[in-house]
């Protein structure tokens, strides 16, 4: 089973690209400030629906919890091998009190619910 929860601020400004195929995708990195003295700083990586949630709700500074699968990626530099570790969140919430923004979805689904969890009957909207 791999699978990670993590709540933590965001700390990066979210840029929403396209993959050449046309797929969206987004990365931020949110601190986890459970240890005070040195947070941890992990790397997310979010795709289609949920990327173009993170772009247009989650801003630099919000709390925010990610849900998904460990993944690592290996590539070449000119210093040699890298492998870098991140979360493929395949979920978030945004908990960040609202501004001025209506519910968010993912998916089509309201924020907050797991997608697997709930049927379309039974959305209040």
């Amino acid at each position: 089973m791999n699978r990670t929860i993590i709540i933590g601020n965001n700390v990066t400004d979210i840029e929403l690209r396209k993959t050449t195929s046309g797929k969206s995708v987004c990365q931020f990195t949110i601190a986890d400030n459970s240890n005070k003295d040195k947070p941890v700083f992990i790397d997310c990586t979010a795709w289609e629906k949920t990327a173009e949630v993170c772009a247009n709700y989650l801003k630099k500074g919000h709390k925010v919890a990610v849900e998904g699968s460990l993944a690592v990626d290996t590539y070449e530099t000119d210093r040699g091998k890298v492998k870098r570790t991140y979360v493929k969140c395949t979920h978030i919430e945004l908990l960040q009190p609202r501004e001025n923004t209506q519910k968010v979805c993912t998916d089509d689904k309201p924020i907050g619910f797991r997608t697997d969890e709930i049927d379309s009957d039974d959305l209040p909207f």
